[in-house]
């Protein structure tokens, strides 16, 4: 087995308008800490992964972005997709492209804009994910939960499959898309749900053979790729993100799929997607309020009660009666929305994207 990491850098850039922008999406942004995600992420895998086994799938566009990021990590691979698919296709054009150098690649599949804690906790699960991938079965990671999430997707936890370097193992039961608090509270109260956390690990040929049963057309452009010499290489590239279908890889292939399983790793784990999960990464203050402001700018409150406040100028920002909200200034636009509906700021850019204000998106 070579463990080879894969690392997903891309999506909209709307989860923290209007500090993200499709031009500098969540990854590229230092959000948890002082480094960008994706170098965290990065620097997460390389004490198992080295850098020669390590890839990122980013759009085009955005490779510049992935370059300067990880600029000291000498022989990381950076792929630019011409067009988004979604991830079944980006995740078959890595295992495609690691088999033309590795035969024996196994690739740990990991979103580049999560938090996870403590490193070694998450490595002993990439490990373990990896032992257990190696009969061909398709591994994904799942988080115990602790609150009805509505914003993740949830995975029914089937029967015991043992343990591996200690830590549990589950056949899995079925998918469930991202569900209403009702739900959720029920997927909760059972036991038997867990969030499907996006990282998953398997064998490349193993993920390219369900890709093969699950979406045909896909599979025979991926044949095409694994097949190409050098100079056939890029055209054959195209292909796959011309002809893939929109699809993710939990729908197009591991729902459908008769070798799955679950690893449960003992990490802290947060997908920070969206302003209001800055609190499990960022210590709040006086009244509750979590503040981040370049030194020379701050926050003065009156009566004002956990509030999020950030800036990426250094502005003060003042407030006066108010309680649990998001407050995102920049230096063309600002955000302020009840932190209960942070999540809903894909809509406020869906909304500027119809009035034409291109400028801000």
């Amino acid at each position: 087995m070579s463990l080879h990491a894969v690392l997903l850098a891309g999506g909209p850039g709307t989860r923290f308008w209007p500090w993200s922008r499709a031009g500098c999406p969540k990854p590229f942004l230092p959000i948890a800490g002082p480094t960008p995600l994706l170098r965290e992420s990065a620097t997460r895998v390389l004490p198992l992964v080295p850098a020669a086994r390590l890839w990122v799938v980013t759009h085009r566009t955005l490779v510049p972005h992935a370059r300067r990021v990880l600029r000291d990590l000498r022989g990381c691979r950076i792929v630019g997709e011409p067009r988004a698919r979604n991830t079944a296709a980006s995740i078959g054009a890595a295992a495609a492209l690691a088999l033309r150098e590795d035969a024996d690649a196994t690739l740990a599949i990991l979103p580049s804009d999560h938090s996870i804690r403590p490193r070694s906790e998450f490595l002993r699960a990439l490990r373990a994910g990896a032992s257990v991938s190696e009969d061909g079965s398709l591994v994904l990671f799942g988080i115990r939960p602790d609150a009805p999430a509505t914003g993740y997707g949830w995975v029914r936890r089937g029967a015991s499959a043992g343990r591996t370097l200690g830590l549990r193992v589950f056949e899995v039961a079925g998918f469930h898309e991202k569900p209403n608090r009702r739900r959720a509270l029920g997927y909760l109260r059972s036991g038997r749900y867990w969030w499907n956390s996006g990282a998953f690990v398997f064998r490349a040929d193993a993920i390219l053979e369900e890709i093969g049963r699950c979406l045909p057309r896909l599979a025979r452009s991926l044949s095409r790729l694994r097949a190409a010499d050098r100079r056939g290489e890029r055209r054959a590239f195209e292909g796959v993100f011309r002809d893939a279908p929109a699809v993710s890889i939990d729908r197009g292939v591991l729902e459908h799929a008769s070798r799955l399983r679950m690893v449960e790793p003992r990490i802290r784990w947060s997908d920070v997607g969206s302003w209001s999960s800055l609190d499990q990464l960022l210590r709040g203050g006086s009244a509750g309020n979590v503040v981040r402001v370049p030194r020379g700018g701050g926050f003065v409150g009156i009566d004002a009660r956990r509030c999020l406040v950030w800036s990426s100028l250094p502005h003060w920002v003042t407030a006066i009666g108010t309680e649990d909200l998001v407050i995102a200034h920049t230096r063309d636009a600002t955000l302020v929305c009840p932190r209960s509906r942070s999540e809903e700021v894909r809509e406020i850019v869906e909304e500027l994207r119809r009035r034409g204000r291109r400028e801000v998106l």
